[in-house]
């Protein structure tokens, strides 16, 4: 045993040094699609930034539930037979409205309780105002009524109903965080600060709502996170690509804390 001990410790390993032959080497190159740049039109890429001044520096957040109250009334001229219909999804029943139909009913609701401007919506489930609109509390009573508009139909045909909308206090946000963080004040403590990054974050959440609240709910414009897509076909914001594909032209926005110079 001591023999074999022996011989293994006068053993060593040695690397043999390997010759590199770059005419060896496997170019890369990626992969190209049959018939690139044959078709389609080239497209610019702007990139902008503008200064933001905020005048109100609080943000109340309302959540808005809009439901219909009579889904098989009738249309213009009369009203409509009750048809017999199958049992629904409940899931499907309780889907939200189309962003265009929300923002419909709301201008209603504020066209007929002349409600100050300034207040906006991200046209889904959520409202903010910069003033207490609905009250400033989890104790304030939930805002509910009713208001009728004309529906248009996929198949040409018009319908008046009826919608319930109820509208709570959800939350109170300080806009004036953006300014503090930008003047660079601190608050002091780990735990002070990691609630004022949450009151950041929160601000810049509701001005990217204040800011597509305009052009989110047209019939033709898809928002995907912060891009804003256009669906305008005729139009040079349009192209089909064909086998069923199509592209998009649009624009991304979002907020974000800077100094500018």
């Amino acid at each position: 045993m001591a023999q074999v001990s022996a011989q293994l410790s006068r053993l060593t390993l040695a690397a043999r040094p390997t010759a590199y032959n770059a005419a060896s080497e496997i170019p890369y190159q990626r992969a190209v699609r049959p018939g690139l740049g044959t078709q389609g039109r080239p497209v610019t890429v702007l990139a902008n930034h503008f200064g933001l001044t905020l005048k109100a520096t609080q943000a109340f957040h309302y959540d808005v539930a809009v439901s219909a109250l009579d889904p098989e009334g009738g249309g213009k001229g009369g009203p409509g037979r009750r048809p017999q219909r199958k049992q629904e999804d409940p899931a499907q029943a309780n889907r939200p409205l189309p962003r265009p139909l929300t923002r419909r009913v709301l201008m209603k609701l504020a066209e007929n309780e002349k409600w100050e401007k300034g207040w906006c919506s991200d046209w889904a489930k959520s409202m903010y105002a910069p003033w207490a609109m609905f009250g400033d509390s989890p104790a304030a009573p939930p805002h509910e009524t009713s208001v009728r508009v004309v529906v248009d139909l996929p198949d040409g045909v018009s319908m008046d109903k009826t919608f319930k909308v109820v509208i709570k206090y959800a939350a109170t946000y300080d806009l004036g965080a953006l300014e503090r963080h930008v003047r660079g004040e601190g608050t002091g403590g780990l735990e002070a600060e990691e609630e004022a990054a949450g009151g950041l974050r929160a601000a810049l959440q509701v001005l990217d709502v204040v800011l597509r609240s305009g052009i989110s709910a047209r019939e033709n414009v898809v928002t995907v996170g912060s891009s804003v897509l256009f669906n305008a076909p005729g139009s040079e914001l349009y192209s089909n690509l064909g086998r069923g594909a199509e592209a998009w032209a649009g624009y991304k926005q979002a907020v974000k804390v800077t100094q500018l110079l």
